[in-house]
């Protein structure tokens, strides 16, 4: 996910003024075997500005 964010970022010409997240975890689920963390839940959000498009002249 951070590799796409990222990406994002840079082709949009976005200005990221903030980034904000939260793990939720599930604690009825696991992994796997594996894994040494449990299953969850991601939330992100990106706050940004975008510069409108200019007009023709």
């Amino acid at each position: 996910m951070e590799y796409q964010i990222n990406r994002w970022m840079r082709k949009s010409g976005a200005r990221i003024i903030s980034i904000t997240g939260n793990i939720a975890g599930s604690p009825n689920t696991s992994g796997g075997p594996l894994s040494s963390f449990a299953a969850s839940d991601l939330f992100v959000i990106v706050l940004y500005e975008i510069d409108a498009p200019q007009k023709p002249q």
